[in-house]
């Protein structure tokens, strides 16, 4: 893989096996072949509903809606060839029958626009842009879904086809669910309504005509021509009803390509901000930089505040959103989220808190224990240390006081531990939890919200409230030495709410390491938890979740042989502090690997030793991944933490960094790292000096300034 721009860049062909896209409420994804491999939409069915075609990712015959064209009568496949790879799309060459087009592919909240142009002076050739779908098997049937082929509509031209979707009207009741011994606040995943209907149209910018074929085997083909000055044809959906959707296909007529237009030129204004450059790592600098791009492609748009987990397969879920949030403000996007901050206190349950999973009508279908929740604390006071808003803080401080004063309420005999079965893995029976748990990741985040509270509400001027956290925070602080097994050196997963017997398995996700108040929680217990990690998780690419010797390791076939991105950051927080520079290198070997790739995976199997012989999900971009990279890169590999206090740095022996119009409290940063080693040599602001403890108050920045730091 190459770059341009720090831009994924492909001279011919599309190299990969596959790559996704995601608009916000579209998702799609294309093959090695050049066609597409799957469209979704999002809309007001069920969350089992949203996949509408899928065609075959090794075989191009089955083609979904793919754009071809046709010159004076022959038929051709648009071809690859210096091709650009943005999170919502592509941008491409071809030659085709002594004519060059530039074409593209481009996803928008709720369609997508292929585009086509002809680069050389006006010919006498006849040019038709053309889509075919072969229906007959593109189309994906269920029993709970009705389908209206495509016919045009006179009104706006365009081609409308819809699916509409049934449910039983009894499936929409509020159930508890047993799992494993385990009882979860559930809802069916299903509609909010016993039906809903998805529209689809088909749009172009210039007429379009449209040709179905006459027997069983369907086959649509839609066709419009192409002129200098391009053309483009729209796959349009929405579930807002008939009117709202032909409103919308008139509109896209004219606007379809200045919108696709305008996501470049977003993306473009995106990447200008915290623009990162790592010295002789070129491909983790391009994965690092399209972090918020990809981020920003999985926002809902016209739900301010939701965002999808992935390019590909997840709608909205809380923790994936809310954890790793410091990468979006650094770029500018504070606006994000004080969104998320909105949103999620807006759609919690008042009884069971904040959403885990969501519905599509932003109902729950699982929500968190509250000891969990306090990842929402986390994200409060990662935008208020960015932001400096007061109004803002003072807006959400009271329900971040209930979350952790609920959260409180499950205290296990004064231990300063939480009883809370485990947010994270997705079965907590697996590891013996049983319903009368404290899970050392839930407590792990209530830790850490517990000291961020204390600091908000000193910044609100409640001393009283303040000391009480701090209070709290040291019991939960001793406390937490009941999950360390003195034997291994290392944490336990769970002990029994009953009588604090241990559940002596040994999770890699121990700590869900969100803010450098972690550090006090393995205090004392470095070096054994140092070396029980580089003996037990490393793996071929990126770590295992369990020891392989342990009993769950591999239990259920699937994630508990797995390396996931989101829980990493705890291993590499310990190996700066080990200072083992080979381990801090195997954050950008990671990176690199799968960005070759254009993946960012959710996870990667490692039960075999020689794992990777494929991507697990081949393309896929998960949020909780990007985020937590991104967040690795600034916190480990930059050696940059921002807190009340202002920014801080600390040395790590990664290669040398700079970051360019890094954003923080309305002002812009250069910061520039250079040399190798441990300890931070010299730092200084804007010619100045700034001695150890190397923290700079937000009060001694100006409007652009420069930071330069040697490491030695």
């Amino acid at each position: 893989m190459n770059y341009k721009n720090n831009i994924p860049f492909i001279k011919k062909g599309l190299e990969v096996s596959q790559i996704s896209f995601s608009g916000g409420r579209t998702a799609a994804s294309i093959a090695r072949h050049g066609g597409l491999t799957m469209i979704d939409y999002y809309g007001g069915q069920s969350i089992g509903d949203t996949h509408f075609y899928k065609s075959d990712p090794i075989s191009a015959w089955g083609m979904l809606f793919r754009p071809c064209v046709s010159i004076d009568g022959d038929l051709y496949y648009l071809e690859f060839n210096d091709t650009l790879i943005y999170p919502f799309g592509y941008s491409s060459r071809c030659r085709l029958a002594d004519l060059a087009f530039s074409h593209g592919m481009w996803l928008l909240n709720d369609a997508i626009v292929f585009t086509l142009d002809i680069l050389d002076k006006p010919v006498d050739a006849k040019v038709i842009f053309k889509l075919i779908n072969t229906d007959t098997c593109t189309r994906i049937d269920k029993p709970t879904r009705t389908w209206e082929n495509f016919a045009m509509d006179a009104k706006t031209g365009a081609a409308i086809a819809s699916a509409r979707s049934a449910y039983p009207a009894e499936s929409q009741k509020l159930r508890q669910i047993p799992k494993d011994g385990l009882a979860k606040k559930m809802n069916d995943l299903c509609s909010p309504n016993v039906s809903s209907e998805t529209w689809i149209g088909v749009v172009s910018a210039l007429e379009l005509s449209f040709r179905e074929t006459p027997h069983g085997f369907r086959k649509f083909y839609f066709d419009s021509p192409c002129r200098k000055g391009g053309n483009s044809i729209s796959l349009a959906f929405g579930h807002q009803g008939r009117p709202a959707f032909l409103e919308r296909l008139s509109a896209l007529r004219s606007t379809a390509a200045k919108e696709a237009d305008e996501l470049v030129k977003k993306y473009l204004r995106m990447t200008s901000k915290a623009k990162i450059s790592i010295k002789g790592r070129k491909t983790a600098q391009s994965l690092l930089n399209n972090v918020v791009p990809i981020i920003d492609s999985l926002k809902i748009k016209d739900i301010p505040g939701a965002m999808r987990s992935a390019d590909s397969g997840y709608w909205v879920w809380g923790w994936d959103s809310m954890i790793f949030p410091d990468g979006m403000g650094f770029s500018g996007d504070t606006a994000f989220m004080e969104d998320m901050l909105d949103f999620y206190r807006r759609t919690a349950d008042p009884e069971y808190g904040i959403i885990h999973q969501m519905r599509l009508d932003e109902k729950a279908i699982l929500t968190m224990e509250f000891a969990a929740q306090c990842i929402y604390i986390v994200l409060l006071y990662r935008t208020y240390v960015l932001t400096g808003n007061m109004k803002l803080l003072e807006k959400h401080m009271p329900f971040a006081k209930w979350i952790i004063a609920k959260a409180g309420e499950d205290e296990v005999a004064g231990s300063g531990l939480m009883k809370s079965t485990t947010l994270y893995p997705d079965n907590p029976a697996d590891l013996e939890q049983d319903g009368d748990d404290i899970s050392i990741f839930d407590n792990s985040i209530y830790y850490q919200a517990l000291r961020v509270m204390a600091e908000l509400s000193e910044e609100v001027g409640n001393s009283a409230d303040a000391a009480d956290y701090t209070r709290k925070a040291l019991r939960t602080q001793a406390g937490f030495q009941k999950f360390f097994d003195k034997k291994q050196g290392y944490f336990v997963d769970s002990l029994s709410a009953k009588d604090f017997s241990p559940r002596r398995h040994y999770p890699l996700y121990a700590i869900l390491w969100l803010t450098p108040f972690a550090a006090e929680l393995v205090k004392g217990n470095e070096k054994s938890i140092i070396r029980f990690m580089k003996r037990n998780f490393p793996a071929r690419h990126g770590l295992r979740m369990l020891p392989k010797w342990d009993t769950r390791f591999m239990y259920d076939g699937c994630q508990l042989g797995m390396y996931m991105p989101c829980i990493e950051n705890f291993y590499r927080e310990m190996m700066k502090i080990g200072r083992d520079s080979k381990e801090i290198a195997r954050i950008f070997d990671n990176m690199e690997w799968f960005w070759n790739q254009v993946c960012v995976l959710e996870a990667l199997t490692c039960e075999c030793e020689n794992h990777g012989v494929t991507l697990d999900n081949p393309g896929r971009k998960q949020a909780f991944a990007a985020k937590a990279w991104l967040n690795m890169f600034y916190q480990i590999a930059a050696g940059l933490n921002i807190s009340i206090r202002g920014l801080s740095f600390s040395a790590c022996d990664s290669p040398e960094i700079t970051i360019e119009k890094l954003c923080v409290r309305g002002k812009t940063l250069d910061v520039e790292i250079s040399g190798r080693g441990w300890k931070i040599g010299s730092l200084l602001l804007n010619g100045k000096a700034v001695l150890a403890p190397f923290t700079i108050p937000f009060s001694d920045l100006k409007k652009s300034n420069r930071i330069v730091i040697k490491r030695k």
